[in-house]
């Protein structure tokens, strides 16, 4: 093997102190200081529940180093446990049936034919939710909880889409997590922050002192040649020391003679510069955002009884990482504040304890090459293979560490066999929030449980037996023939040949007192289970799209359903399947609303290091065409709320109670125009309440009073007056 990354840096740092035998052995310390028996107590803790909810969930038969490449055969011992049946329902969606040959057996080893009735069932689900979560944009909004927070919520609304749909794409985060949702019954999705620095050298034309050093500014950049200098202005103050406000109500500004850098409006300039081309460090962020990713659901772990995520005693996140890409993590996000001479000992340690890496029965299976998408070993996809890498297990849990009687909550992350604890703390350091960043979008959700059911699962008993009834049927057929009882000695041509054969294209001639009856008989075997085969597939299809809430045309004419034909029938379907469908999207969209508030969350952390920075967030509003500045300090008393608008969903509901409302406000305002003023009192109290349930905000000022003086007086008792709503003219009769 070459020389890898690791191996380099490991032969280029100082030695490995490493713990001595009563210290903790932690690789990376914090907040949570435990002692050598402390730390021992919570590694076994946390071993024992990896291996118990590694084999409750059915994990434990996947994690054989080839078992993705093995035979099918491999799925008899798996396909009944939790983990099994979403491997299932995902080869099912793929429309991949050669599991059935070597799990179910039978019929299917003979003929292994399938109608794509739960693919297209599915694939129809996930693409009208898709739709109507994210079928406009933008396809969430954020408001303030109280009326003195909704002009700069409005701003902060602008930012989070700008940040996390533009920037970060969590709409494709999130419609992925429906699609699996839809599949296996439930994916859980972790949110975080993302940040991708490039270092490198370059040559730049840069100020410096009389020292010839580089002069910093305020913001931590050089100073370049093509940067300005401006007046420095600060605001007006009354004697009250109150800012003075100018004719368009901005703060007045005045100067103070000073001259500051353009780009950040804080540093002064300096009195000597000397702008000269050297080489210098640079840095280059190239990301930094927020993402809300589902986790592969081979490499979650949750107990089965748990209600949800937050309240499971331990739930694990698999996953993998090189040994270099740990060291360079850790020493830029973790131990970028630290000595030089202290980075360099904690990295060594940290390479040291960790090469040569761990097995691959120790890895993620997000990682390994899966057979069923084409993937083999042999191509050597993926990775770079030649570096070490190191499966890492990811357990927030609550658990005692101190003996006292009190549950904590926290993260240790460890490798997979469970031999290194690498780094634990408490969630409360870790979040935003103080709870676990995994959130779970379910479907058709178990009462009292964390995970749901797929519709893939749920489809599949009506697949299987229109599959066995379409195999059935053409093994039959298969076998269904013409037998030929055939006399060769009544020829003359089979005195010849006793062996004579049929059909080869020659002339055969009969005997004397030899008829073609006494030589030739054909008796046909009917296939007699093709007769009522169009029927009982029929049956099984209506039933499949009754329960899927999705039907077009083309379905109701493959289920020979006559209700098609009619608009009043296909009024009725529509009605059925927006039942049926809005109880999942009612599963759903909690979810969904509790990923973007932790997305928002996530984002907004950020505002306290830029406020404490003194800078602005300054960016521009495309979808309002303005630019916009926030002032991170006012995020500390900010009380917000973030809502998905649903609007595609929505729309034809809202159609149809905008044209009730019209009617009824016309009929309204009709009658309350007119004297008496009797009905305006028992009427709008009925309206207000019949608009509220249509969900008009607004209804209040809909049916306020109309102020009589406003209206023309009545012409003639029984006629409307001038200022009353016309009834339509009514045709005349033709002469």
């Amino acid at each position: 093997m070459s020389q890898t990354q690791a191996m380099t840096l490991a032969a280029s740092l100082p030695p490995a102190t490493g713990p001595s035998g009563d210290e903790p052995q932690v690789i990376i310390p914090s907040a949570l200081t435990l002692t050598r028996e402390q730390e021992d107590r919570l590694m076994r803790h946390a071993k024992q529940r990896f291996d118990d909810l590694s084999k409750e969930l059915g994990r434990a038969d996947y994690e054989a180093a080839n078992y993705l490449q093995t035979p099918m055969a491999a799925l008899r011992t798996s396909y009944a446990s939790h983990l099994g049946k979403r491997h299932l329902s995902h080869l099912i969606f793929s429309q991949q049936m050669e599991w059935r040959e070597y799990v179910l057996g039978g019929l299917y080893k003979e003929s292994n034919v399938h109608l794509p009735i739960t693919t297209r069932a599915v694939s129809q689900q996930i693409a009208r939710a898709n739709k109507s979560f994210f079928g406009t944009s933008p396809f969430f909004s954020v408001s303030g909880l109280s009326l003195d927070d909704e002009a700069f919520a409005r701003d902060v609304n602008s930012y989070a889409r700008l940040q996390l749909d533009t920037i970060g794409g969590i709409s494709a985060n999130l419609q992925a997590a429906v699609e699996l949702a839809f599949v296996q019954g439930e994916t859980a999705v972790k949110t975080k922050r993302v940040k991708l620095t490039s270092y490198f050298e370059s040559h730049r034309v840069i100020a410096l002192d009389q020292e010839k050093q580089p002069i910093i500014a305020l913001d931590g950049d050089y100073i370049y040649k093509t940067d300005l200098f401006v007046d420095e202005e600060v605001p007006v103050l009354d004697a009250n020391g109150l800012q003075v406000p100018g004719e368009d109500g901005a703060p007045q500004m005045q100067g103070t003679g000073r001259m500051v850098l353009k780009r950040d409006l804080q540093t002064p300039q300096p009195d000597y510069m000397d702008f000269q081309n050297v080489k210098v460090h640079l840095s280059q962020q190239l990301a930094d955002r927020v993402e809300a990713r589902p986790i592969y659901f081979l490499d979650f772990l949750c107990p089965l009884n748990a209600a949800n995520v937050q309240d499971a005693d331990c739930i694990i996140h698999l996953y993998d990482s090189q040994v270099i890409q740990m060291a360079d993590q850790y020493l830029r996000d973790t131990w970028g504040d630290t000595a030089p001479e202290d980075q360099l000992q904690r990295i060594a340690d940290l390479v040291h304890r960790m090469l040569p890496g761990t097995g691959e029965d120790k890895t993620s299976l997000a990682d390994r090459p899966r057979a069923d998408q084409g993937e083999l070993a042999s191509q050597g996809i993926g990775k770079d293979r030649n570096e070490p890498l190191v499966g890492l297990a990811e357990q927030w849990m609550w658990f005692d560490p101190f003996g006292d009687g009190v549950m904590r909550s926290i993260m240790l992350l460890m490798d997979q066999s469970g031999r290194l604890p690498v780094h634990y703390d408490y969630t409360a350091n870790l979040t935003e929030d103080g709870l676990r960043p995994v959130d779970v979008v379910r479907i058709n959700p178990v009462v009292g449980r964390w995970h749901g059911r797929g519709n893939v699962e749920r489809n599949y008993a009506l697949q299987n037996q229109a599959d066995l009834l379409l195999n059935r049927a053409l093994f039959a057929e298969s076998r269904s023939a013409r037998v030929d009882f055939w006399k060769p000695a009544n020829t003359i041509e089979g005195d010849a040949n006793p062996n004579l054969k049929l059909n080869w294209g020659g002339t055969y001639r009969l005997k004397e007192n030899k008829t073609l009856a006494d030589t030739l008989q054909s008796v046909t075997l009917p296939n007699t289970k093709l007769a009522n085969l169009k029927e009982l597939l029929e049956l099984i299809l209506q039933m499949s799209q009754a329960m899927s809430a999705v039907q077009n045309v083309n379905d109701g004419a493959m289920a020979g359903l006559d209700t098609q034909k009619l608009a009043t029938g296909i009024k009725n379907l529509e009605r059925s399947g927006e039942e049926m469908f809005g109880q999942w999207i009612s599963h759903m969209a909690p979810d969904l609303e509790k990923i973007l508030r932790r997305a928002l969350k996530c984002l907004l952390s950020n505002f306290a290091k830029v406020g404490e920075a003194g800078k602005l967030m300054r960016f521009f509003d495309r979808q309002n065409q303005r630019m916009v500045e926030i002032d991170p300090y006012r995020m500390r008393d900010l009380d917000l709320d973030i809502v998905l608008d649903l609007t595609t969903y929505k729309s034809q509901a809202q159609l149809q109670q905008a044209q009730i409302a019209f009617t009824m406000m016309r009929e309204y305002l009709t009658i309350i125009a007119a004297p008496p003023e009797e009905a305006e009192k028992r009427l709008g109290t009925i309206v207000e309440q019949t608009l509220r349930s249509l969900e008009f905000k607004n209804a209040k000022e809909l049916t306020a009073p109309i102020q009589r003086p406003l209206l023309a007086p009545a012409q003639t008792a029984g006629q409307p007056s001038a200022g009353a709503l016309q009834p339509d003219a009514q045709p005349q009769p033709a002469i």
